[in-house]
């Protein structure tokens, strides 16, 4: 076995690692938003949804990801990442909704 082939499995080791991390990174932030990741539980590479996530609301149990005719899980793990921040960015940029009831603003409640 030459040095090249040690090398790139050494290399595939380090990758598969740091998306194992990411991925769970991901999952620890959407249960923060009240959100499951769920990955797709195919182990034939043939199909569509192998290795991919959808998301979903456990408050709910809906799904929130966007899904197609036949499959549930359509994100692959960037678009996760996408995903999981816009929605973090949304509920951002929302604020606090009962610091409202709380201000007297003037009007009759």
């Amino acid at each position: 076995m030459s040095a090249d082939q040690l090398g790139t499995g050494a290399e595939d080791v380090a990758s598969m690692a740091l998306t194992r991390r990411r991925e769970g990174s991901l999952r620890r932030l959407a249960k923060a938003l009240k959100l499951a990741v769920t990955k797709s539980s195919r182990r034939d590479t043939s199909f569509p949804d192998y290795g991919l996530f959808a998301v979903w609301d456990e408050v709910t149990d809906k799904l929130i990801s966007p899904a197609n005719d036949y499959f549930e899980h359509t994100l692959t793990l960037d678009q996760l990442d996408t995903f999981l921040s816009t929605l973090v960015r949304v509920r951002c940029s929302k604020g606090p909704t009962d610091i409202a009831d709380d201000e007297d603003d003037g009007y009759d409640d």
